[in-house]
């Protein structure tokens, strides 16, 4: 084998610096040689396959994580819907309950409006009317009461006389 005089001399000195024959040197320098080149071709073989094991795992995670943020997302709007409505039914419950007392304030005005302009007789007919209709009698009056719209209805109709002599 054939090596330039320059390198033979360089091989030469690195030779009696380690104290070691030229052919263990040259050995050496073969067998790191060869060892990189197989290092390289290694490499060059096995990244595709590291590189499709990486983006596999990473698609999976990614996958994993999407998944996740999806049913926390889920469970997020789940709860606000439920707060939304819980919010809207108790509302709804205040407003019909509001509703039912103008309600029942009207219906009373109405009954002692027409007590007052057709009678008593007239007005619990119109009333029972009414409250076969909408499947709601009249909430019972205690009898203090009851005896002061008498009175009531009573010093009214003699107002009414009283004013028509005149």
């Amino acid at each position: 084998m054939w090596i330039n005089k320059e390198t033979k001399a360089a091989l030469a000195r690195q030779a009696k610096l380690e104290q070691r024959s030229m052919a263990a040197i040259v050995e050496e320098l073969i067998q790191h040689s060869t060892s990189h080149e197989q290092a390289e071709l290694v490499e060059r073989q096995s990244f595709p396959l590291i590189r499709e094991v990486v983006v596999t795992e990473m698609r999976k995670a990614l996958a994993q994580h999407r998944l996740d943020l999806g049913e926390d997302m889920q469970l997020v709007i789940l709860e606000a819907v439920k707060l939304c409505l819980r919010q809207s039914v108790e509302q709804l419950t205040r407003l019909i309950g509001r509703a039912v007392q103008v309600g029942m304030v009207n219906r009373r005005l109405t009954r002692a409006l027409m007590s007052y302009a057709y009678g008593e007789e007239i007005a619990a007919q119109a009333d029972e009317d009414a409250a076969g209709k909408t499947g709601n009698p009249m909430p019972v009056r205690s009898p203090i009461k009851q005896e002061l719209r008498q009175r009531i209805a009573c010093s009214t109709k003699e107002e009414k006389g009283a004013t028509e002599q005149k």
